[in-house]
């Protein structure tokens, strides 16, 4: 994962997704985060703190991004790991793509 300017205001994390877990920190402190998968493969991201592993695809999934989407998401302020928010990505066996995921608030 690597952290870049995405919006111009802040720093995202773009996600190179594969079939095995990837996990960053997302920097900032907006209530909601701005989703994008400019990719062709569906990718999968759940949130939670400093250990947060995507399950394998499937029923458990986490939150699919489909292809060539983007979606804004609020953050509930109530979540454990509200204040230092990790994200996990993954993708399908055998298959690639690419996540940015960006603080923002709402």
């Amino acid at each position: 994962m690597a952290r870049e300017n995405i919006l111009g205001d802040g720093v995202g994390v773009r996600f190179a997704a594969t079939d095995v877990s990837g996990r960053a920190a997302l920097a900032g402190t907006g209530d909601g985060l701005l989703v994008t998968n400019p990719g062709t493969n569906t990718v999968y991201f759940v949130l939670g703190d400093a250990s947060v592993v995507a399950p394998t695809p499937g029923a458990t999934a986490g939150v699919p991004v489909l292809p060539g989407t983007s979606a804004r998401y609020a953050l509930d302020p109530h979540a454990a790991y509200y204040g230092e928010v990790h994200a996990a990505a993954i993708c399908n066996y055998g298959q690639t793509g690419e996540l940015i995921i960006h603080r923002v608030s709402r």
